[in-house]
């Protein structure tokens, strides 16, 4: 009976206990508890949406999430497997090893050592909390599922219970932004604010197309409310979020590679602080390739996607000409065979200009620019607007061009040119304007221009987004658009291309750029540049824009490189050129590299190939009369490869594998290379001729 009463009474006392604390919550702590309630209840959580993909032109993607996945050891997991960690320590770091060799297997058996990480204490002697140890980042679920088949952690997979080690694997997701053409238009794609996160973390773009659409991009989020089921809290979504758009670019992966590769190897080759090209297609104004290149830091060879140059206003020198005398003659202040005074010096009042080279009387508009004469060019601009220097800038603002662009870039800035108002002041900055100076203009805007001279004076706007889309499915479709209808007539047009022919093919200034390839039009211009508000003329702004192929435009380009040790020529209109000849031997200028209409064999040709079961071909296909050229041996290490007996397109390929760059004389498959197979290599970039023939 004592223990009976015993019972009772200690049941007593927690029912009593139980009750008190009832009372006293439900009504003296009653209105509080409830208004932690409503606080909890009240809180809405965002859902982040997922941010949509940038898509380039034949559908490849420039830049997406992924979902990965992150490896840890948690030394400090509940009754973790010491004694069986210790006996596998060196077959796990041999496994690690062979997966992640860059690290190196002295590294990992650092890290890896389970000392390192238990029985820790702190200053005070006090024992620490064991650390969790990262493996790796980034992986994908094939990789996760290797690791785990390692001999150690494998134990926590054992068929019976009793058997299985705790491991203390911990595997965590993380979702990051992704760009599977590495640094391809890196800058134009852009940057989100961080390269790993979680769900609960928002995720905005910094620069390029992620920061101009992170609107579209980024989505719409969620929300959710914390809600009471039976027995606990749980989220509850009251709004679904809607995933980002993706973003479907005019950008062509082979045109990229193609352009940045030249970029850099021209930057490297005449030391430019940096560079920046832009490719764009003449009829619709898509952009087909876009790269901006600086120095790394600290090094004196090493190029990276820097800021985005094309879309910033600098001084861009006698580019501007071609813009100067299509006002000049658009305001008829001029015609086309005109004879226009100019010697080698012109002044009148504060004006003064000089030409430095190609000086004579006179000259036509079309030696004007082939020669890039600024007397002649600030002779006709001050013909159209000495008495009025306002009127330069009205003419370009009616006619579009100090209009913003548009094209989706973050960052892009409108030419600009200010006059200060006096007469005096203003006529010397018009002819400082009329060849590039004084002025702040983003090459993007002088290649629209380019382009729409080379489009029969359609002012077509440069784009790089071409439509919006969810799963795949368009919903927004971007057409081409005009700036202007027309930037000038079709016949001035004419006449301009017609001049900037005559830059390369008339003994201009580009005279070097001449090519039995493709044939390029264009206009240099250079630029010296400001320093402390004084110009050094030690440092230049060399810069080449034009289009080919010259009877049938298809492409315009511009490139800038900024203190390089070349001309706009060697340097800039190279770059262009080598471009436009690598477009050619891809096929991609609607043409056929191998072979001319008209022009076969009397017998059947089998190039020599690289591919080693193309061989079989002749008895798999029952060719008879077959003339088959053999593989070309390989040569030394350091030395010119041998590609005679092989297409051009496979020679070409094989060629610029190797860093060289490529001139093409004839039509068929090579014959004869120069320098010879075998020959040692000089340089980098060293150009070898092939001579082709059917």
């Amino acid at each position: 009976m004592a223990r009976y009463a015993f019972i009772v009474g200690c049941t007593l006392v927690i029912v009593i206990a139980c009750i008190y604390k009832l009372t006293v919550t439900v009504f003296v702590e009653g209105s509080e508890w409830n208004k932690r309630a409503e606080e909890e209840l009240s809180v809405v959580r965002k859902i982040q949406p997922e941010r949509g993909a940038i898509v380039a032109d034949d559908g490849s993607v420039l830049a997406d999430n992924i979902l990965t996945y992150r490896l840890s050891i948690d030394w400090n997991a509940e009754n973790f497997g010491e004694r069986h960690y210790r006996a596998n320590y060196r077959a796990l770091c041999d496994s690690l090893n062979k997966m992640f060799p860059e690290k190196g297997i002295d590294w990992w058996l650092k890290r890896m050592n389970i000392d390192r990480h238990i029985n820790l204490t702190d200053s005070a002697g006090n024992r620490m909390r064991a650390k969790v140890t990262m493996i790796a980042e980034k992986l994908d679920s094939v990789q996760c599922a290797r690791i785990k088949q390692f001999p150690f952690f494998k134990l926590a997979y054992l068929p019976t219970k009793a058997d299985r080690v705790v491991t203390g694997l911990v595997r965590d997701q993380m979702v990051i932004r992704i760009n599977p053409y590495g640094q391809l238009a890196r800058r134009s794609i852009g940057f989100v604010k961080d390269s790993i996160i979680d769900h609960s973390s928002e995720w905005h773009g910094t620069s390029g197309l992620e920061k101009s659409l992170d609107s579209f991009l980024y989505g719409v989020p969620g929300e959710a409310h914390k809600t009471q089921i039976t027995n606990r809290m749980v989220n509850w979504s009251t709004k679904k979020a809607v995933n980002g758009y993706d973003v479907y670019t005019t950008i062509n992966v082979q045109m990229q590679e193609i352009l940045a590769n030249e970029l850099e190897a021209m930057c490297q080759k005449c030391n430019a602080a940096w560079g920046t090209a832009v490719l764009m297609e003449v009829k619709t104004g898509d952009i087909k390739a876009i790269s901006n290149l600086g120095r790394l830091p600290g090094s004196t060879d090493q190029y990276y996607e820097d800021i985005n140059r094309a879309v910033r206003g600098n001084e861009l020198g006698s580019v501007l000409k071609v813009l100067s005398m299509l006002l000049a003659l658009e305001n008829n202040k001029v015609s086309f065979n005109e004879s226009v005074p100019t010697g080698a010096s012109f002044v009148s009042g504060a004006v003064r200009l000089r030409d430095e080279h190609y000086v004579m009387a006179s000259k036509t508009p079309s030696l004007i620019i082939s020669t890039s004469s600024n007397i002649g060019i600030g002779t006709l601009l001050l013909r159209c607007f000495e008495k009025n220097p306002q009127g330069y800038i009205d003419d370009l603002k009616n006619r579009g061009f100090l209009d913003s662009i548009g094209s989706g870039i973050a960052g892009e800035e409108k030419p600009h040119i200010v006059f200060k108002g006096k007469l005096s002041e203003d006529r010397v900055s018009l002819s400082r304007m009329s060849y590039g100076y004084s002025m702040h203009i983003p090459p993007l805007s002088v290649l629209a221009v380019y382009n729409a001279i080379a489009n029969d004076g359609k002012y077509v706007r440069p784009r790089l987004v071409k439509a919006l889309g969810h799963d795949g499915v368009l919903d927004t479709v971007f057409d081409v658009s005009y700036i202007r209808p027309q930037i000038c007539s079709p016949q001035n047009a004419a006449y301009l291309r017609e001049m900037m022919h005559g830059v390369v093919w008339n003994n201009g200034t580009g005279r070097s750029l001449k090519s039995d390839i493709v044939e390029i039009a264009g206009k240099t211009g250079t630029c010296y540049m400001l320093v402390g508000g004084n110009y050094d003329y030690s440092k230049k702004r060399t810069t080449f824009c034009g289009f080919f192929p010259y009877n049938n435009p298809k492409y315009s380009c511009i490139v800038v490189l900024e203190n390089g040790n070349l001309g706009a020529a060697g340097g800039s209109g190279r770059v262009l050129l080598n471009v436009a000849e690598k477009l050619y031997a891809r096929g991609l200028l609607d043409n056929t590299s191998d072979f001319t209409e008209g022009n076969h064999p009397e017998r059947g040709v089998m190039f020599a190939s690289l591919d080693k079961d193309a061989s079989t071909l002749k008895t798999q296909w029952g060719l008879g009369n077959l003339a088959v050229y053999a593989t070309p041996k390989e040569e030394p290490a350091g030395t010119t490869p041998s590609v005679v007996g092989l297409g051009v397109r496979s020679a070409i390929a094989l060629l610029e594998s190797k860093g060289f760059n490529v001139r093409v004389h004839g039509t068929g498959h090579v014959v004869k290379q120069e320098p010879a197979a075998g020959t040692p290599i000089e340089k980098d970039g060293e150009c070898v001729t092939l001579y082709l023939k059917i």
